[in-house]
This record gives C-alpha cells, sequence and structure tokens, in this order.
C-alpha cells in the first residue's frame, strides 16, 4: 500500500467516523469481497448491463435525492451491516439512522451516487448517472 492510498484510506475513515446515522466499522481490503461481490460490481461498472430502472437526470436535485432514497430505503435497515462504495474503497458501516445516513451521503458528494453492498440481504445496489439519466441497478450477490 503507498503512501497516497493510506492518505486516502485515512480521510475517508476519519470522514465516515464523524459522519451522523452510521457506526464506522472498517475499511475493508480488496481480499475481503467475496466472489460474488467482486463480479457483481465489476458487472455493473465495467460492461454496458440493463438497469432496473432509469431516471432522467435534468430534475432538480432535491428530486433525484428523493428518487434515490424511494429506491435504497427498503434494503438499508437499521441495525444492518452494509459496504458503502466510496472512490473505490469499501467501507463497512453498521447502519444507525437510515434517513441519516442517506442525507450525508448524498449531499456529501459533490455529485449524486451511491454504491451500496447489504450482505445481510445479500444485494448490491447501485445508482450511477449518465448523459441523460440515473441508472438504478439491484443484484443479488
Amino acid at each position: 500500500m503507498d503512501l497516497s492510498e493510506k492518505l486516502q484510506r485515512h480521510l475517508i475513515k476519519n470522514k465516515y467516523e464523524k459522519a451522523p446515522g452510521i457506526k464506522f466499522k472498517k475499511i475493508l481490503l480488496s481480499n475481503e469481497y467475496t466472489e460474488n461481490e467482486d463480479r457483481e460490481t465489476e458487472y455493473v461498472y465495467k460492461t454496458y448491463s440493463i438497469p432496473n430502472e432509469r431516471k432522467d437526470n435534468r430534475c432538480d436535485k432535491e428530486h433525484l435525492i428523493e428518487w434515490i432514497k424511494e429506491k435504497v430505503t427498503p434494503y438499508l435497515e437499521k441495525g444492518h451491516d452494509v459496504i458503502l462504495i466510496d472512490n473505490g474503497f469499501g467501507v463497512q458501516v453498521t447502519i444507525l439512522d437510515t434517513e441519516k445516513m442517506l442525507e450525508f451521503f448524498l449531499n456529501s458528494k459533490s455529485h449524486l451516487g451511491l454504491s451500496i453492498i447489504n450482505r445481510s440481504l445479500k444485494k448490491f445496489l447501485n445508482i450511477q448517472k449518465e448523459e441523460y439519466d440515473f441508472l438504478f441497478f439491484i443484484r443479488d450477490i
């Protein structure tokens, strides 16, 4: 692990230790993902896969945040251990308050988007921006 990666991991750790609605556990190493998690995240990120749903991204930010919350909230219950993907790092946290967690996560980034692995439900959720749409993926892992 080089100095740049150590610094990034330290900054992410500080960010999530102070984040509302979650309890920080750790930042995962690349070998701590299951084979299914690796396969499904790679499939969504690196291939043209068909999303479960699309949303026009030309509407206002508040409307997009509400749409994202509507899509992911059923998979993010209090007490679940989830992995939030942030700049390529997997951050393992326990959800204490879903609403506060989503507010923090969606408003702390310069762009909207979300990638979450819920190991309890064996689901990978991803919302990413394309040129004209936001794409919502839900994959079994």
